[in-house]
């Protein structure tokens, strides 16, 4: 993980702990830090979903003659076996079958 996730992790659970003191003092009630965050938490994973599919967009050009799930669903997907290497321009002038590594 990378250094600046933790950070900015500390840094917004900080913010959310002074967001549950805040709301405490002012509703003058007895909530605990996880009944708190949990509707906080699924606000914001709604919100994210809504504003995914807001921002879907599809690419352009021309579209496909079969659906995504019918091109990716062919056979077993093994390896096949190819001649190894890039043919030469010199040798295949001259209809040589060597090959480089």
């Amino acid at each position: 993980q990378k250094w600046w996730k933790k950070v900015f992790y500390k840094i917004f659970m900080l913010a959310v702990v002074n967001a549950w003191i805040i709301f405490t003092q002012r509703q003058r009630r007895k909530i605990s830090l996880i009944q708190f965050i949990l509707p906080l938490a699924e606000s914001m994973i709604a919100e994210g979903i809504k504003h995914k599919k807001l921002t879907t967009r599809q690419c352009g050009g021309r579209p496909a003659k079969r659906s995504r799930t019918e091109r990716l669903n062919i056979g077993d997907h093994l390896p096949i076996e190819q001649p190894s290497g890039r043919r030469c321009v010199l040798c295949t002038s001259q209809n040589k079958e060597t090959r480089t590594k």
